[in-house]
C-alpha cells in the first residue's frame, strides 16, 4: 500500500486549491488505495488509517500559503491526536484563541518577555544593530528606512525567519510568509560513489565557454582514477557524445595558452588569439594546414592588434615554427580575417545596425619604438626618461639609411643602450641581449651606426634624473 507519508508529502507541496496537478494526483492516490483495499479484502480500518494524513492538509486546501498557521494548516483531529500523544495542555480552540489575542495585541509570546537564565549564552549574543530603534532617545528624529521582514502573527524583534526549500517561514509559529522563491544559491549536488576514492563528491554545473561549439553544457562521466568499468563508460560516452571539433579547439587553446605564458603575453591578447583560431578552424581554407603554424600566426596577429608586438624571431624561438612559414601563414590569416570582418559589416548594414568597431584593422610592420618599453621593463630601468629617450631615438632611426633594413629588436636594443648611458644607468650588451633575444654582436653593430649619427638624434634639452644636462661625451664609441 502507498504509505501515508506519501500523501503527507503531497500535502506539503500543495499551495492552493487551484493547483490542478495536485488535485489530480491526490485523486489517483485515493482511487488506488480503495482498489487495493477491495482486492486484498482488508478491513475498513486500514483505509481509514491510510487516509489519516488527509485530515492534516484538507483544511488548508482552500487557503493560500501566506495565511497558513498551525490552526489553519492542521485539522482538529490531527491537533487532538498530536496533543494526546505528546501530553500537551492545549487544544484546537485554545490555539485559535491565542492567535486572535496576539493579532489584537493583548498577549505576546512568552519567549519574547521571559528573561534568559543562561547568562553565558546572553553574553555571546552580538551587539544590537545600529537601527533607529536602538538609538538614544535624545537623538534627532529620523525616518526608519530599514526593510525588515517580520512575522505578522508573532511580531518578534528580531524576527526568526527561516529560508529553505524555496519558502520563507517563521521559525517560531510556522507561518508561511512567502513560497516559490527563486534561489540564488549554487545548484550543488552530491554524488556518493565508491569509484570516487576520496575525491570530492560535490558537483556543480560548469560555466559556459563561448570559445566552444556548445558541447561543454552536457554531462560527462567523471572519476579519473575510477575502476575499469568506469573507464569503459567514459570511453563509450566519449564516442557517443564526443565533439571532435571541440576536442581540436581545446588542443589549440592549450597550446596558445602555453606559448602566451612563455612569452609573457597578457591574458586578453591570448584570448583574442583563441578567437582568431576558432574562426579559422571552421574555415575549409585552412584544412590540412600545419596546426602549429596556424596557431603561431593567430598569436602573432593578436599581439600586433593589442599593441604588444612580438617579433618573428621570438615566436619562432617559442613555437619552433620556421620564420618563413609563420610569415606565409600570417599573410593568409590577414586576408581571411579581413574577409570575415567585411562580411560581418555587410550583414550589420543589411539589418540597419551600427557597424562601429566591427571592422578588422590590418596590422602594420613592427617598429623599433614598439619594442622599447617592454625591454626596458624587463631590464628594470626605473627612470622614465630612459624609455622616453629610447623611443625618440627609435623613431629617428627611420631616417638613418644604415639602420633601415635591420631587425626592430636590434635597433631598439641599440637605442636602449645609448639612452641608458646618457642618463647614467648603463647596461651592457650582454644584459640587453638576454631580454631582446638578439646577440650582443648584432646590438653592437647597430649601436655603431647609431653612434655615428648621435649629433642628429640626441636633443640638447635632455637631462638626467638629477636635472643636469646629458653629456654625449660619456657615450662609448663601441
Amino acid at each position: 500500500l502507498t504509505p501515508p507519508s506519501s500523501l503527507l508529502l503531497l500535502s506539503r507541496r500543495a499551495v492552493d486549491s487551484s493547483d490542478a496537478d495536485f488535485v489530480s494526483s491526490l485523486q489517483r492516490h485515493l482511487d488506488w488505495l480503495k482498489v487495493c483495499v477491495e482486492i486484498l479484502s482488508l478491513p475498513p480500518a486500514v483505509l481509514s488509517l491510510s487516509l489519516l494524513p488527509l485530515h492534516i492538509f484538507l483544511p488548508s486546501l482552500s487557503r493560500p500559503a501566506h495565511v497558513r498557521t498551525t490552526a489553519k494548516t492542521y485539522s482538529p483531529l490531527f491537533v487532538k491526536t498530536f496533543v494526546s500523544q505528546h501530553k500537551l495542555a492545549t487544544s484546537y480552540k485554545s490555539i485559535n484563541r491565542r492567535r486572535t489575542q496576539r493579532i489584537t495585541g493583548k498577549v505576546t509570546k512568552p519567549a519574547a518577555l521571559r528573561p534568559r537564565k543562561n547568562k553565558k549564552a546572553m553574553a555571546q549574543l552580538g551587539a544590537p544593530s545600529p537601527g533607529i530603534e536602538n538609538m538614544p532617545p535624545d537623538m534627532p528624529f529620523r525616518v526608519n528606512l530599514n526593510n525588515r521582514v517580520m512575522c505578522p502573527d508573532c511580531r518578534e524583534n528580531p524576527p526568526n525567519i527561516v529560508e529553505e526549500g524555496a519558502e520563507m517561514l517563521c521559525g517560531s509559529c510556522g507561518l508561511v510568509l512567502q513560497d516559490r522563491l527563486i534561489s540564488s544559491e549554487s545548484e550543488w549536488r552530491t554524488f556518493n560513489s565508491d569509484d570516487s576514492r576520496g575525491a570530492d563528491p560535490n558537483r556543480v554545473g560548469d560555466a559556459d565557454n563561448d570559445l566552444l561549439t556548445g558541447s561543454n553544457v552536457g554531462t560527462q562521466i567523471g572519476g579519473h582514477f575510477g575502476s575499469g568499468a568506469t573507464r569503459k563508460l567514459q570511453m563509450t560516452q566519449s564516442k557517443l557524445q564526443g565533439n571532435k571539433q571541440d576536442s581540436k579547439l581545446q588542443q589549440g587553446y592549450a597550446r596558445i595558452q602555453t606559448w602566451a605564458e612563455t612569452l609573457k603575453i597578457p591574458p586578453g591578447t591570448s584570448q583574442l588569439a583563441k578567437r582568431y583560431y576558432m574562426s579559422v578552424a571552421e574555415s575549409p581554407a585552412f584544412r590540412g594546414k600545419n596546426m602549429d603554424a596556424v596557431l603561431a600566426g593567430c598569436l602573432f596577429i593578436a599581439c600586433r592588434q593589442h599593441k604588444v608586438p612580438r617579433s618573428f624571431a621570438e615566436i619562432f624561438g617559442t613555437t619552433s615554427v620556421p620564420k618563413k612559414e609563420i610569415g606565409r601563414m600570417y599573410k593568409q590569416l590577414e586576408r581571411h580575417l579581413k574577409h570575415l570582418a567585411d562580411d560581418q559589416i555587410e550583414h550589420l548594414k543589411n539589418q540597419g545596425l551600427s557597424t562601429a568597431g566591427s571592422g578588422y584593422t590590418g596590422t602594420k610592420t613592427t617598429r623599433p619604438q614598439d619594442m622599447v618599453e617592454r625591454i626596458c621593463n624587463q631590464l628594470g630601468l626605473k627612470p622614465r626618461s630612459i624609455v622616453q629617450y629610447a623611443i625618440h631615438l627609435a623613431k629617428e632611426t627611420a631616417g638613418i639609411q644604415d639602420l633601415a633594413g635591420r631587425s626592430p629588436l636590434s635597433t631598439a636594443s641599440a637605442c636602449i643602450y645609448m639612452a641608458a648611458h646618457l642618463v647614467g644607468e648603463p647596461r651592457s650588451y650582454k644584459d640587453i641581449s638576454k631580454f631582446a633575444n638578439v646577440s650582443d654582436a648584432t646590438i653592437k653593430q647597430a649601436y655603431k651606426k647609431l653612434y655615428e649619427a648621435r649629433a642628429d638624434v640626441v636633443l640638447s634639452t635632455w637631462t638626467k634624473p638629477d636635472g643636469s644636462p646629458v653629456n654625449m661625451d660619456q657615450l662609448p664609441p663601441s
